[in-house]
């Protein structure tokens, strides 16, 4: 996985020659429908982006516009994002979690989102180039 520049598993030497160890600051994960569905969500609610919020977490909305922002769970910045109005990304910003803890808040947000659009939803997690 690169991230903004580092690629994961490649040691970092600070000025003395000692390995540093790196953690990515982003994590990015892709998610997708089987009918690209994505206009079918109802950005109505108070706020608009609770659309995402996972259920059972502590969840607020820091920025949005056009269906896409920034969103804090569970006290983590995550942002989503259409890159292709058939995807979404969803970036987890401030790094804070495990690549495992990460994935599980992905996964309840993916439920959230088959709930609402009545299809599965699926994700997988990308690199940053």
């Amino acid at each position: 996985m690169f991230t903004h520049g580092w690629r994961e598993g490649t040691p970092r030497l600070d000025a003395s020659g000692m390995e540093v160890k790196m953690e990515p600051t982003e994590w990015v994960f892709r998610l997708s429908c089987a009918d690209s569905s994505w206009d079918d969500l109802d950005y109505s609610g108070t706020p608009p982006l609770s659309v995402f919020f996972p259920e059972g977490a502590d969840c607020e909305q820091l920025n949005h516009g056009q269906g896409e922002g920034q969103v804090l769970i569970d006290g983590h910045e995550w942002g989503f994002y259409y890159n292709d109005r058939v995807h979404l990304d969803v970036v987890l910003h401030d790094g804070g979690l495990s690549v495992e803890a990460a994935r599980q808040v992905v996964s309840r947000i993916c439920a959230r989102l088959t709930q609402r659009l009545g299809t599965a939803v699926r994700f997988e997690m990308i690199a940053i180039p």
